[in-house]
């Protein structure tokens, strides 16, 4: 695709990428709505097994109230496909919005760490 300048946007990005990696052209999301849809694809996993559960036994529980809709992050930070990358070899990076609550440390298996949970960037 050419911009209406005439410049052809992000041409080593896409050779790179996508002439030499994997294109997704007929892509479905379970849930497709912020936080949960980028939760179901970090760690694989459909919603009804990375969501939380109100706790009425225990008022202070973490996830009663949660940023990321309903998701238990830690089932996200601590199982994402990063994590298998990296363990097959591959040297994985996050850049841009994570999860609407990002941890206050390098989710497991990323080499390179750039996030953000829509505001402010962090480094790691």
């Amino acid at each position: 695709t050419t911009s209406p300048g005439g410049a052809t946007p992000l041409p080593k990005t896409k050779a790179l990428l996508g002439k030499k990696g994997a294109m997704a052209t007929n892509f479905f999301i379970h849930t497709p709505i912020c936080c949960p849809s980028r939760a179901e694809l970090l760690s694989g996993r459909y919603f009804h097994n990375i969501k939380t559960t109100p706790n009425p036994d225990h008022p202070a529980q973490p996830f009663k109230y949660p940023a990321c809709m309903h998701v238990n992050e830690t089932k996200v930070n601590n199982q994402t496909f990063a994590k298998y990358l990296n363990e097959a070899g591959y040297t994985v990076g996050m850049f841009g919005k994570y999860l609407n609550v990002i941890p206050d440390y390098v989710a497991e298996g990323f080499d390179a760490w750039m996030v953000n949970g829509g505001g402010d960037y962090i480094a790691p």
